[in-house]
């Protein structure tokens, strides 16, 4: 279901889901603040046509493709129903306090996509966010992966 008000008809869309299969208040024809401000941006919220579809061979080949950079990394998940920002945030503190480099991603964002991206407590620059999308959308492409 997408939040926001269609550009195309002014009109409140919440039950029209088909028009934004995808992540909920992420589409590329929706007014502020549900709408990209760059054409990156705007490149990856078009991904969101496709919806969620399962499986894992997308992501694994784009992985392969970029050198497996996930394998440097160590993570943790955050899941369940309730309580996955406050956790992560408050994970995020303490493992910064012990002198860790700490990335988080969170989802969905206020009002900028760059937002869901921060680096020990600071979002990542839209100018760094586009040139990072810029630079992978090949590899996307090529493996027809989405943003989820």
């Amino acid at each position: 279901m997408a939040l926001g008000r269609s550009r195309r008809t002014g009109d409140a869309n919440p039950a029209d889901i088909s028009a934004h299969p995808g992540e909920p208040g992420v589409g590329v024809d929706l007014c502020p603040p549900f709408v990209a401000g760059d054409e990156p941006t705007a490149w990856l919220f078009s991904l969101n046509r496709f919806g969620i579809r399962p499986g894992l061979s997308r992501i694994e080949g784009l992985l392969a493709d970029l050198g497996h950079p996930e394998r440097e990394l160590r993570t943790l998940v955050v899941a369940g129903t309730n309580g996955k920002g406050s956790t992560t945030r408050i994970l995020a503190c303490l493992l910064q306090a012990a002198g860790h480099k700490v990335a988080t991603y969170t989802s969905p964002h206020l009002l900028r996509v760059h937002e869901r991206i921060q680096i020990d407590d600071q979002p990542v620059p839209a100018d760094e966010f586009a040139e990072r999308v810029r630079a992978i959308r090949p590899l996307t492409e090529k493996h027809g992966a989405s943003w989820f």
